[in-house]
């Protein structure tokens, strides 16, 4: 959890660098963090990390902890306010902080990947196909099942230009088609003759 509160906290404060103080926002940052971590304490399910995703949502605009966190580092609220987004919402769940400004897309700002135990779910260590022993040679069904192998016919693919090929063609022909009409020297409108002597 303070993986999660820390990322939270180092985005908003990013908007304030250059913009306040940097030691009221230090302290500004710490209050966050307290007022953070005893907000979600007893909303923080690691094994189902999307349950009270909402009530662990911060509306930069009038979350509560951002409204106590500026009063008790000394920091004018209003300033504070004018520094941040308006339209920013920031989700801090078990392994992941994201962030959304309104009308776009959500944000990865911290990841990490979740710990899963065998006696938790069992069918995500299954092997899906034991490998072949070392010593004991491949046959080609044993081959066609790894990712080097294919069941498809290599002639089938002869007829096919692969995609350098197709760019160089096209590119080819754009130059030829840009140079206007070909006269060939056996299309050449003019009466061929000996050169004189």
């Amino acid at each position: 959890m303070h993986n999660e509160i820390r990322a939270a906290v180092e985005l908003v404060m990013s908007y304030l660098f250059n913009k306040l103080p940097r030691r009221r926002v230090d302290m500004f940052g710490e209050e966050l963090a307290r007022h953070l971590l005893s907000k979600f304490s007893s909303q923080w399910y690691p094994d189902r990390p999307f349950k009270g995703s909402a009530f662990r949502c911060l509306k930069v605009n009038n979350d509560p902890a951002i409204v106590s966190a500026a009063t008790v580092s000394g920091l004018d609220l209003t300033e504070l306010l004018a520094c941040l987004p308006i339209d920013l919402s920031i989700w801090v769940d078990p392994g992941e902080v994201s962030y959304q400004f309104q009308g776009s897309s959500v944000s990865v700002v911290y990841s990490e990947p979740l710990q899963f135990s065998q006696q938790n779910n069992p069918a995500l260590l299954k092997p899906v196909d034991a490998a072949p022993n070392i010593g004991q040679p491949m046959t080609a069904a044993m081959f066609a099942r790894t990712k080097f192998g294919s069941t498809k016919f290599k002639a089938e693919r002869a007829s096919r230009l692969s995609a350098n090929e197709l760019t160089a063609y096209v590119r080819q022909q754009a130059i030829r088609n840009a140079r206007g009409p070909r006269y060939e020297w056996w299309t050449s409108p003019l009466p061929l003759t000996a050169a004189p002597s």
